[in-house]
């Protein structure tokens, strides 16, 4: 009941996101174009302006939390880094942007 409920929360945080926005949204859309994940058909299509929006969705397709947020691609992201198929790096980051 309330006890399950916290540990299911607890076992459900991944870490961050280790790349950029513009990493990030790349391999979400290979990996929507090779099937791994499969977005969800909104109810009511995003207009531009939600799609601009801080708290919008790109896997959910709605606005309610952002993609950096998204608990399902920050999953996918901490299993596809576990299991070796995707390594990001900070040393990109790092050559772009040396201090930050």
């Amino acid at each position: 009941m309330v006890g399950e409920k916290r540990k299911r929360e607890e076992e459900e945080k991944y870490p961050p996101i280790p790349c950029t926005d513009e990493e990030m949204n790349a391999v979400i859309d290979k990996w929507m174009a090779d099937g791994v994940l499969r977005p969800f058909k909104p109810i009511q299509k995003p207009t531009p302006e939600d799609m601009q929006k801080p708290f919008y969705c790109r896997y959910h397709r709605y606005v309610s939390h952002g993609t950096r947020d998204c608990r399902a691609i920050r999953k996918t992201f901490h299993k596809k880094i576990s299991d070796g198929t995707l390594n990001p790096t900070r040393e990109q980051e790092v050559q772009r942007n040396p201090l930050p």
